[in-house]
């Protein structure tokens, strides 16, 4: 059996080393908590929130490139876009997995400041549908801190690294289906 070269997880290192910078983002949080009288939950909640952010829009990132590369291993292995979104990712509910909330929570980060406030639009239907899904709404103070919550344990909810690993986990279990659909590349 032949081996493409997009087998190679070439994204894992970048987003690694990223999340790990992220990650310390929490760490400046609690300092500031401590030494600073002025900085308060308000504040560290807001800051907490645009690393999360930040890190579901590099997470996206990850998922858009590596459904890139198993379309190049193998155009013809019968599955969508959203049929890999879905693949094998821990299921929140039978309509979200932990990877289609990953992409609707970066799009949302990305775009809301855009939007006029929830209402559903064309350019917005998917993200507010499958959010609302999970139960984030217009009335949802911090969204990227909820789906966070969602995704990996509160325990470890400041280790950006859960995330690697769900993404990573994700990547590999598609591939594998990617590949056993076909021997054609």
């Amino acid at each position: 059996m032949n081996t493409h070269y997009r087998e190679m997880d070439l994204r894992e290192s970048w987003i690694s080393d990223l999340l790990a910078s992220l990650s310390h983002g929490f760490v400046k949080i609690q300092e500031k908590l401590r030494d600073l009288d002025y900085y308060d939950v308000g504040f560290a909640k807001e800051q907490a929130e645009t690393i999360f952010g930040l890190a579901f829009v590099a997470a996206q990132t990850y998922i858009t490139g590596t459904i890139s590369d198993m379309f190049e291993i193998n155009s013809d292995c019968g599955l969508s876009k959203q049929d890999m979104l879905f693949h094998d990712s821990p299921q929140l509910n039978q309509n979200v997995s932990k990877i289609i909330l990953v992409n609707a929570i970066a799009n949302y980060f990305k775009h809301y400041e855009e939007w006029n406030g929830w209402e559903i639009q064309r350019y917005n239907r998917q993200t507010i549908q499958t959010l609302n899904l999970v139960g984030i709404n217009e009335n949802t103070t911090y969204p990227c801190h909820v789906a966070a919550q969602m995704i990996w344990p509160n325990e470890v909810l400041c280790e950006l690294s859960y995330l690697l690993d769900v993404l990573v986990d994700w990547r590999k279990h598609l591939l594998e289906r990617v590949k056993s659909s076909s021997q054609v590349y």
